[in-house]
């Protein structure tokens, strides 16, 4: 077993011992170094998704909207939640991590990585969710595209979710300033958005048709 594991091991059975503000206020001072806490907490959900699934009223006390973020979380906050709601086995938990998103996506209209954050929870959602609940999810996710069509990359999430037909409308091409932000890769450099999102539309949906609309 790796010593750093050993080391998180016993920060998550002390963390979860605590009361709840101790640990909002843990989560918060954390966060004020968002590269490190990023790194901690993903591997945190990931080596022990089982004690959090095990316990699921831990996933409430470790995402919180009463958590006080610090302001330069918030560029990798929603990427960790989004990370989260995969990992999170219960439907009822995840649909919590989920609205967490959608508070940030309500907020931050305009930040794409957010809305896409907001997009892939929902997709993670559905996934853990009966088939009657699973398909006013992706409605919910439907509607968000089409709230968003500026968003594109929205559309990958929903062809993983089984959308078969794609409109896809954007005059930019993909350079190297917004590329971690975009779903797509350094091979995309140059090329125009509506190709490079189609074709990660065609690799989740192969069956997907997509119109590449022009502008």
């Amino acid at each position: 077993m790796r010593p750093d594991v050993v080391g998180e091991y016993f920060v998550c059975r002390w963390l979860f011992k605590q009361n709840e503000k101790t640990i909002h206020d843990f989560v918060a001072a954390i966060w004020k170094e968002p590269v490190p806490a990023i790194i901690f907490f993903d591997r945190l959900i990931c080596d022990f998704d089982h004690f959090l699934n095990e316990n699921p009223e831990c996933w409430d006390r470790l995402y919180s909207d009463r958590i006080l973020l610090p302001e330069n979380a918030l560029k990798y906050y929603p990427q960790h939640v989004l990370n989260a709601t995969y990992y999170c086995n219960s439907a009822v938990q995840c649909e919590k991590l989920v609205y967490l998103l959608e508070i940030f996506a309500n907020k931050y209209p305009d930040d794409s990585k957010i809305a896409f954050a907001f997009a892939g929870g929902l997709f993670n959602l559905s996934n853990k969710q009966d088939r009657r609940y699973a398909e006013s999810t992706i409605g919910r996710l439907e509607k968000f595209s089409a709230d968003n069509p500026d968003v594109i990359e929205i559309a990958v999430e929903l062809a993983k979710a089984g959308v078969g037909q794609f409109a896809l409308a954007d005059f930019d091409r993909i350079e190297l300033h917004n590329l971690s932000r975009h779903i797509c890769s350094l091979n995309d450099l140059g090329r125009l958005k509506t190709d490079a999102v189609s074709d990660a539309i065609k690799g989740k949906n192969p069956y997907a048709v997509v119109d590449k609309l022009p502008m």
